[in-house]
């Protein structure tokens, strides 16, 4: 059965359920068409054009959906929690209210895909409740896409640790999630999502000028900074918000991009589809240890549909 779960900024939360009572999801339509922006440039010899990068545009997505009552109170009292949850925000600006979206499939194999959204238009009833099945509503809701990505729910966390410049067996610190396996150069971790996905990557001290690669790729990121013991450098390579934050061990936080090695600055450090060879590194001999995390991304809720 599937299940979409919508929360509203408040906390408020309805699941609706495919054949579900008394909330139910009529239709997933298109959840999976994602549109882009293509950039394009003459072809050789000025035959034909070339795509030169694509990039996901936002979307507007409706959702049909209903409630299947026993009474007239009962449908009444279900309309009132429908109008609680998308109640909107009031701003003086043309703000939308932020939503959040889950869909989980308890048919297959499915872990929970999360989305960000934006409340378009609340719910609009079709008609009136359908006589031949009583108490039985229809309505349609709108949101607006901004990254039209569906993320797992919960993040997959590799700790690689380092000992002597050699890698020692990392561990996967939440259930659920496959270990890295050992290679010569690094750690292989293994991203069964369809897109690439950002990471945050978590350096602890101590460390000389620690440095993360992703040698599939020939990409890494690399800090000129010594960490002493009980500091931590985190690096969030996600693409709205990228961040880079030293915290010392009394709590001081120092903004930290202007530590960035220039020739191991791949801020847009990705961990790709398949197998990714990962390698932490560091001046010194030290052991030490750094934690990988990332989200699953997917281009449909439904996993490899």
């Amino acid at each position: 059965m599937s299940k979409l779960t919508i929360k509203n900024p408040y906390g408020d939360k309805i699941i609706f359920e495919s054949g579900g009572k008394p909330f139910r999801l009529i239709s997933r339509n298109d959840f999976g068409n994602i549109e882009y922006s293509l950039k394009t440039e003459k072809g050789f010899l000025q035959r034909g054009v070339s795509v030169v990068s694509k990039s996901m545009q936002s979307k507007i997505q409706p959702i049909e959906l209903a409630i299947l009552s026993n009474s007239y109170s009962d449908l009444k009292k279900r309309l009132k929690q429908i109008s609680n949850l998308f109640e909107p925000e009031y701003h003086n600006t043309d703000d939308l209210t932020p939503f959040t979206l889950e869909y989980e499939d308890e048919n297959k194999f499915s872990e929970i895909k999360v989305m960000r959204a934006f409340l378009r238009s609340s719910p609009t009833l079709k008609d009136k409740p359908d006589e031949s099945i009583k108490y039985y509503q229809k309505m349609l809701t709108t949101f607006l896409l901004p990254e039209p990505v569906w993320k797992s729910k919960y993040y997959s966390e590799e700790l690689l640790t380092t000992q002597e410049d050699l890698f020692v067996w990392p561990v996967s610190i939440q259930d659920g999630y496959t270990f890295g396996s050992i290679s010569q150069g690094g750690v292989e971790i293994s991203n069964d999502g369809n897109l690439s996905s950002s990471l945050i990557v978590e350096f602890k001290g101590p460390a000389t000028n620690p440095m993360l690669e992703n040698l599939t790729y020939g990409e890494s990121l690399k800090l000129n900074y010594t960490l002493e013991t009980g500091d931590t450098a985190i690096i969030d390579t996600s693409y709205n918000e990228p961040r880079l934050l030293i915290t010392k061990a009394d709590g001081t936080e120092i903004k930290a991009f202007k530590y960035i090695i220039p020739e191991h600055s791949d801020l847009n450090m990705r961990i790709r589809r398949g197998i990714n060879e990962i390698k932490f590194s560091s001046d010194d001999t030290t052991a030490v240890e750094a934690v990988i995390k990332w989200y699953r991304n997917y281009t449909t809720p439904f996993g490899g549909e």
